[in-house]
């Protein structure tokens, strides 16, 4: 549901464009360069909410934070109801776009702590699938609707999305760390289908030992020692006094970044979004409506939207579907070429001048497929597993920051682009930079399906890495 929201904001630009930007509108009319902000703001202003979500996440922890970002989403969509200049447009995105980026590390970092490994990837994929509903469900009102009644109908998202997260528990990775251990219990308990304490004993103690071994919890190595009862091992706290050794906090943690198991991870992520968002045309969102207009597509511009919406979302589906058996790796290259293929094909036609309006509609669908398929889901995939617990916080964080200045670079520049280059140049400068991307992948992206978090540490921070092998 949290996902579902985000995507919901992120996809009102194209809406709200779609109806304001050069038409005859009496209440707001957006030039080519207010449109061009309006689209891009919104992930301009995420990093910020993204690095202050990585630290407060861990003194807050995951569940209350991303309770919080709901508030001020809310208040977003309210201004952007009552919006009467253009100057209310974008404070309305610089809010949403904020929390945006306050919910990303808190999200992430709880969905790689409470998913067992087996099943991570297929559930880290599925909330993926919930972003795509959440674009085709704002795609569906924005066609059916006047948008600012989209909008008021968007209110109620974070409203259900409050209450959603209020029945859920919080992390026991984060309350083992706290020394809360029998609300982590309990926790575990819950996530597990409320199953006995004997049940879950074995995984509790296993993240024990694991907790134990980060430098993030030398305090827990002093709150806790193991002792055996009659039928299973528990663990109690220390009668006695307590030496709490100085942990890290704050800014400190930023020396984290020096060690290789954090920044070969998060340099690997934020490259696979860069190239991502290339290929999924991520730029040309905001001006779809008038693109699908001029490309003179067969259905209305509106209702080629809901069809790229929910060909996306079906593709979301498979790649949750398949992710375990065929594997995240093999998962990114298949759609990552299919992307940049069509993103060439797209170039072409638009080139040639060509009169054929069921093609570009075809390639478009082909390519919002791949894009949901594993383009645009596998990053965030990755930020789930991939980043060790006593750096998890701060290197989501900016892992999902870099995602959002991306974002914002080529939404913005989008439009000077196609003034230099014509939008077939810009489609085939994109589907370039996904063949690059390509390549990079190929040697760096390892296969963490069905990997423990420790392994996937280990990898990283090798000196000398084996080469991923990759084989079809």
């Amino acid at each position: 549901m949290l996902i579902f929201g985000v995507s919901a904001i992120c996809t009102m630009p194209t809406i709200v464009i779609g109806a304001l930007y050069k038409t005859n509108n009496t209440e707001i009319v957006l030039s080519e360069q207010e449109a061009s902000w309006f689209g891009s703001i919104v992930y301009i202003v995420q990093p910020l909410g993204s690095v202050t979500s990585g630290f407060i996440q861990d003194t807050f922890g995951r569940r209350r934070c991303m309770m919080g970002v709901t508030v001020p989403q809310f208040i977003g969509w309210i201004i952007l109801y009552f919006s009467g200049s253009v100057g209310h447009l974008y404070t309305a995105a610089v809010i949403m776009g904020l929390s945006i980026g306050f919910m990303e590390a808190p999200a992430m970092s709880y969905l790689g702590e409470v998913t067992e490994p087996r099943y991570r990837g297929t559930l880290s994929t599925f909330s993926e699938v919930f972003l795509l509903l959440g674009i085709l469900f704002e795609f569906f009102v924005g066609a059916v609707l006047y948008w600012r009644y989209a909008c008021a109908v968007s209110i109620l998202i974070p409203v259900a999305v409050f209450i959603a997260v209020y029945l859920i528990p919080e992390s026991p990775t984060w309350l083992i760390v706290k020394g809360r251990i029998t609300e982590a219990h309990d926790s575990l308990r819950w996530l597990r289908g409320w199953v006995t304490h004997e049940e879950v004993q074995d995984e509790f103690n296993t993240l024990m030992e694991t907790i134990k071994m980060s430098p993030l919890s030398k305090l827990t190595r002093y709150l806790l020692c193991p002792v055996r009862s009659d039928s299973h091992k528990i663990y109690h706290f220390f009668s006695g006094p307590i030496r709490k050794p100085k942990r890290r906090k704050g800014l400190a943690k930023l020396v984290l970044l020096k060690e290789a198991r954090i920044y070969r991870p998060m340099l690997l992520v934020a490259i696979f979004f860069f190239v991502g968002h290339c290929t999924s045309l991520l730029g040309l969102r905001p001006f779809l409506v008038k693109i699908f207009g001029d490309l003179n597509l067969p259905i209305d511009p509106y209702w080629a939207l809901v069809l790229s919406g929910s060909v996306q979302a079906a593709g979301s589906i498979v790649g949750a579907a398949t992710i375990h058996s065929v594997g995240k790796r093999k998962l990114a290259f298949y759609n990552l070429v299919g992307s940049f293929i069509c993103c060439f094909l797209l170039g072409a036609y638009i080139l040639s001048g060509a009169d054929a309006p069921w093609a570009p509609l075809t390639l478009f669908c082909i390519l919002f497929f791949c894009t949901g398929c594993g383009v645009m889901p596998l990053p965030w995939v990755l930020i789930c597993e991939i980043f060790p617990l006593d750096g998890r916080g701060i290197a989501a964080g900016l892992t999902a920051a870099s995602s959002y200045i991306f974002s914002f670079l080529i939404t913005k520049t989008f439009i000077d682009l196609v003034s230099v280059l014509e939008l077939s140049g810009v489609v085939i400068l994109y589907g370039a930079i996904g063949v690059a991307g390509f390549v990079f992948l190929y040697f760096r992206l390892p296969e963490t399906e069905g990997k423990t978090l420790a392994e996937i540490e280990l990898f990283f921070n090798k000196d000398k890495r084996p080469r991923p092998q990759f084989q079809v």
